[in-house]
């Protein structure tokens, strides 16, 4: 059941199995295109572990890394929600910063403290000014120029309405590492985050690679 901060006037959420999305594989890195062979067969065998969320009753702010998350979104309710959720999950190991329209999350990723600022990005599709889709080019493109080539991409996670195989294959294109469908269920979102954790997880182990063979060359 969910917590009291959350709404209770929104539909009932589908099943996890209908918002768990696989997500599109790639480097963490801007300039590389993606990770290795070996490493995205181990992903697809299931043999590259996750990084469960600890329970939510004995999470606490000295037993994870804070994650800096940034949500797209122009809808109140839904801002609410993904906080609440986030709340619910995370309790003090988060941070977050609400946009309220695509071209304000551009602007936020690409220029907070320089930009990299974020380690997760909720995008909505469907906003005012810019939608979700052409802010989530923009920011990777800003990636791979030589001002956004500093630090790991942004793990993006699409927020839809729309479920059909061309609205998701449109977030996969422009580079959303996964997509899930309104409304979100806590599921789902555990979910988000254990794939989050696992992305995080492997941009520490080939950062931590490129710097050995850094240092032996």
């Amino acid at each position: 059941p969910m917590d009291g901060d959350l709404p209770r006037d929104l539909p009932p959420s589908p099943s996890a199995a209908s918002q768990y999305q696989t997500p599109r594989l790639a480097s963490c890195k801007p300039g590389i295109s993606a990770i290795s062979e070996n490493h995205q067969m181990e992903v697809a065998r299931g043999h590259v572990p996750l990084h469960p969320m600890p329970d939510d009753n004995t999470t606490s702010e000295s037993d994870a890394n804070i994650i800096s998350i940034l949500i797209v979104e122009d809808h109140i309710v839904n801002q609410k929600v993904i906080v609440a959720m986030l709340k619910k999950i995370l309790k003090n190991n988060y941070s977050h910063t609400i946009a309220h329209n695509g071209q304000e999350g551009l602007l936020a990723a690409t220029t907070d403290n320089g930009g990299h600022d974020y380690d997760l990005i909720f995008m909505d599709i469907q906003m005012p000014i810019m939608d979700g889709l052409t802010a989530a080019r923009k920011i990777r493109a800003w990636e791979e120029s030589e001002e956004g080539q500093g630090g790991r991409r942004f793990y993006m996670c699409a927020i839809t309405a729309h479920a059909s195989q061309a609205d998701r294959q449109d977030c996969l294109d422009v580079g959303m590492n996964r997509y899930a469908t309104k409304p979100l269920s806590l599921t789902a979102m555990r979910e988000i985050l254990d794939d989050y954790r696992a992305y995080a997880a492997m941009c520490d182990e080939e950062e931590g690679l490129a710097e050995a063979a850094e240092a032996h060359a």
